[in-house]
C-alpha cells in the first residue's frame, strides 16, 4: 500500500494534540516529592502521610485512601477525590476550589481556614468535620452529612445545602447569605450570629434547635419546622415563614417588620389566619 507524504498528517496532529491532555500515571515519588499535577492516583493507599505545603493541582485521588493524612497548606485546586476515604485528615489552610469531594468520606477532617469556593461536597459524609474561617461560597452541600459540624467565621455565601443532614451543627458568627438549606435536616443545631439573610430555608427541620441573634430577613422560611427551637433576637423583617410550625418554640426579642405568618402554627397551637 502507498501512502502520501501528508496521510499520515493528520494521525501525528492527534497524538500531539492529546498528550497534554491525559493525567499523568501515578508515580510514588511525585506523590511524596509533593509535586504532583494532574497525576493519575486512583485507588492508592497513601493513609497517614504527611504531604502538608504539596501542589497537587488536578490529580486524580478517585477512591484513595487519605485518611490520617496531613494535607494542610496544599495547592489541591480542581483535585478528584471522588469516593476518596479522607477520614481523619487535615486540610487547613488547602486551597480547594473546584475540588471535587462527591461521595468521599471525610468523618472528622478538619478545613479550618480552607479555600473552597465551588467545590462539590454532595453526597459526602463529613459527619464531626471543621469548616471554622473557611471560604466556601457557592460550594455544592447537596445531600452531605454535616451532623455534628463546627463551623465559626466560616464564609458559605451562595453555597448549596439542599437535603443535607446537618443535626447537632454548630454555626457561628458565618456568612450563609443567598444559600440553599431548603429540606435540609438542621435539628438541635445550634445557630448564632449568622448572617442567612435571602437564604432559602423551604421545608427545613430546625426543631429544638438554639438559634441567637441571627439576621433572617428576607429569608424563605416556608414550611420551617421550628417545633420546640429557642429563637432569641433574630431578624425577621421581611421573612415568610407560611406554613412553619412554631408549637412550643420560645420567641424573645424578635424584628418581624413586614414579617409573613400566613397558615403558620404559632407557639400555642393555633394557626395564623391572617395572610396579608
Amino acid at each position: 500500500m502507498i501512502f502520501s507524504k501528508f496521510s499520515l498528517l493528520p494521525i501525528l496532529l492527534l497524538m500531539i494534540g492529546c498528550s497534554d491532555d491525559i493525567p499523568n500515571r501515578y508515580s510514588g515519588t511525585q506523590i511524596l516529592s509533593g509535586e504532583c499535577t494532574m497525576c493519575d492516583a486512583r485507588y492508592q493507599n497513601l493513609s497517614n502521610l504527611n504531604l502538608s505545603n504539596s501542589i497537587y493541582k488536578g490529580t486524580y485521588f478517585y477512591n484513595s485512601n487519605l485518611s490520617n493524612t496531613d494535607l494542610s497548606k496544599s495547592d489541591l485546586r480542581s483535585a478528584n477525590f471522588v469516593l476518596a476515604n479522607l477520614n481523619q485528615s487535615n486540610l487547613s489552610q488547602t486551597n480547594i476550589r473546584n475540588a471535587v469531594f462527591t461521595d468521599a468520606s471525610m468523618f472528622g477532617s478538619t478545613f479550618k481556614g480552607a479555600n473552597g469556593s465551588m467545590a462539590n461536597f454532595q453526597n459526602a459524609n463529613m459527619d464531626s468535620s471543621e469548616l471554622s474561617e473557611a471560604i466556601l461560597t457557592t460550594a455544592n452541600f447537596s445531600g452531605s452529612i454535616l451532623d455534628n459540624v463546627f463551623a465559626t467565621n466560616s464564609y458559605m455565601m451562595s453555597a448549596s445545602f439542599n437535603g443535607a443532614n446537618m443535626k447537632n451543627i454548630l454555626i457561628e458568627n458565618s456568612n450563609l447569605e443567598g444559600a440553599d438549606l431548603s429540606n435540609a435536616n438542621l435539628k438541635n443545631s445550634r445557630l448564632k450570629m449568622v448572617n442567612f439573610k435571602n437564604t432559602n430555608f423551604e421545608g427545613a427541620d430546625l426543631s429544638n434547635s438554639i438559634i441567637e441573634y441571627s439576621d433572617f430577613s428576607g429569608a424563605n422560611l416556608k414550611g420551617v419546622n421550628f417545633n420546640g427551637a429557642i429563637l432569641v433576637g433574630l431578624n425577621l423583617t421581611q421573612a415568610d415563614l407560611s406554613n412553619s410550625d412554631l408549637l412550643n418554640s420560645t420567641m424573645c426579642s424578635l424584628v418581624s417588620e413586614a414579617t409573613l405568618y400566613c397558615n403558620a402554627r404559632m407557639q400555642n397551637g393555633e394557626r395564623n389566619t391572617s395572610c396579608d
